[in-house]
């Protein structure tokens, strides 16, 4: 028996009258020739009668690489179709080849497996397909490297910040080559609030991030061997207290061009400034009082034609202005 005519390279053992085993059959679509002998000729010849097979085709994982670093814990694997095949089987594992204690597809017709919750320790995992065809199962074997995260130390993650100004530490991860550190509010993966683009250390302070309790989507990427491994988290930005007008009555008609303006004062506030416009919210074509620390402001020359006047107080507390916008109606 062999893969070519008059062959006898593949094993074979004889296990009963009506069956022989076969081992060592090649998995790469090659035809079989299998010559049964049934009886002896008097020349000494075997007689008997001749048989092709085509023995079944393995297919192949192509993404990810194989023998590469993924990156990161859900990973969609992807094998070659096969015009034979009838279905493919995936499996994963950490305890050596062929093992599938972290996944197992079960057989399938597609040539897509989406993982999910695969550890990011670095560890070596271990991928065995498996290519069915016409009821005739063949395997191959291959490696990767899990992703290996990095793991953000402080703040707390999903913590509430402290201020403004914070400081994100995390832990090195070995081999990293570089790190990235990105901060947004408006979901997971953005970054409208800060970029750190490459950095090698392993802790930035990141300024002017918001004031006013909305979560903020932070994540850290650690590149290795040119794959980056991405850690997402969540914090709530700290809630700084907001001075508030009290007199005039927000929403009320002034009583005259000249009007003192006063507020409560913030705790934690370094100062102050009130805007006075006519063209809109946050405008100041009627007045700017710059940074006071006072918590009364007395306006004059204010117009009297009952057009809307709109006010914006603003507090500064660590450099950071948070502001209060209010709106009046002009005397007549």
């Amino acid at each position: 028996m062999g893969t070519g005519s008059g062959a006898t390279n593949l094993s074979f053992t004889y296990t009963g009258a009506n069956s022989v085993t076969v081992t060592d059959l090649p998995t790469n679509g090659a035809t079989v020739y299998l010559l049964l002998g049934t009886t002896f000729g008097l020349d000494g010849n075997n007689q008997g009668n001749s048989y092709t097979f085509t023995a079944v085709t393995e297919s192949a994982l192509t993404s990810p690489t194989p023998a590469s670093t993924l990156a990161g814990s859900n990973v969609t694997f992807t094998c070659a179709a096969l015009s034979r095949a009838t279905g493919y089987q995936l499996w994963l594992g950490t305890t050596g080849a062929g093992s599938n204690n972290l996944y197992n597809s079960g057989l399938q017709t597609g040539t897509s497996f989406a993982v999910s919750g695969l550890p990011t320790s670095g560890a070596t995992i271990y991928a065995r397909l498996f290519t069915n065809a016409s009821g005739i199962t063949a395997y191959a074997d291959f490696t990767y490297t899990e992703a290996t995260q990095a793991t953000l130390t402080s703040p707390t993650r999903g913590s509430t910040l402290s201020g403004s100004g914070v400081t994100f530490a995390w832990i090195p991860v070995a081999a990293a080559t570089g790190y990235s550190l990105w901060l947004g509010s408006t979901g997971v993966g953005s970054s409208n609030l800060y970029n750190s683009h490459s950095i090698t250390g392993t802790a930035v302070t990141v300024n002017g991030l918001p004031t006013n309790g909305e979560t903020i989507y932070v994540r850290l990427n650690a590149v290795t061997n040119g794959v980056a491994v991405q850690t997402d988290c969540t914090y709530t930005a700290v809630t700084e207290a907001q001075a508030a007008l009290t007199s005039p009555a927000p929403g009320s008609t002034l009583a005259g061009a000249t009007a003192t303006f006063t507020w409560t004062p913030a705790a934690g506030a370094t100062s102050y400034s009130l805007w006075l416009g006519s063209t809109g919210v946050g405008s100041s074509d009627l007045y700017n009082s710059h940074s006071i620390t006072a918590t009364s402001a007395t306006v004059s020359g204010l117009p009297t034609n009952g057009e809307t006047i709109y006010a914006r107080l603003n507090v500064i507390t660590n450099g950071i202005a948070v502001h209060t916008d209010y709106t009046y109606t002009a005397a007549r």
